[in-house]
């Protein structure tokens, strides 16, 4: 019988005891853990024992290879053991800020709910320019920065014969050509 995994925190099911440890020590799992615990929280790596200060740091620890060759050894050896083996993924501390963070949602819930809304406020409020219709949009003006087709061709250098004084000046150009 397969058991499955749920982490409590992302709420991602998985069905093998390897996806779940894939998962506690991916990014995904701890930009969770930081939004849950607040910027800069420690992300511990059980699987080589240390604790990194910031999400920055724990990615660059996880990319290291001395983590990946602590991975790989470890996957080894729970290979050799049942899939059945209980693990403790989060500890209490970490569970209580979860709960907490479920209450206070499902506080933040009926008070939403409750707001009478007018059928008019559901109605996506558009911008004027979006309700007209694009060929009236054109008698806009539009920012200096907003180029109508192409540029003025009345620069002073292509007046001055700079306009076509590359060809055959250059000494790498006569290395090409012979």
């Amino acid at each position: 019988m397969v058991r499955e995994r749920k982490c409590i925190l992302c709420h991602i099911v998985y069905s093998s005891k390897k996806e779940m440890d894939e998962h506690m020590r991916s990014m995904l799992h701890h930009r969770e853990l930081e939004n849950l615990k607040g910027r800069d929280s420690n992300h511990e790596c059980r699987v080589c024992g240390v604790t990194e200060v910031g999400l920055s740091a724990y990615a660059k620890h996880i990319s290291s290879q001395l983590h990946k060759d602590n991975v790989d050894a470890q996957e080894r050896e729970d290979d050799g053991k049942g899939e059945e083996e209980e693990e403790d993924y989060f500890d209490k501390e970490l569970i209580q800020l979860i709960k907490q963070r479920k209450e206070q949602s499902r506080q933040d819930e009926p008070s939403n709910s409750s707001q009478e809304i007018n059928s008019d406020d559901r109605r996506p409020q558009w911008r004027r320019e979006d309700r007209i219709p694009y060929q009236d949009r054109e008698s806009y003006s539009q920012p200096a920065w907003h180029h109508r087709g192409p540029p003025q061709r009345d620069w002073k250098w292509e007046k001055d014969g700079f306009n076509n004084s590359r060809k055959n000046n250059f000494p790498h150009s006569l290395r090409n050509n012979g």
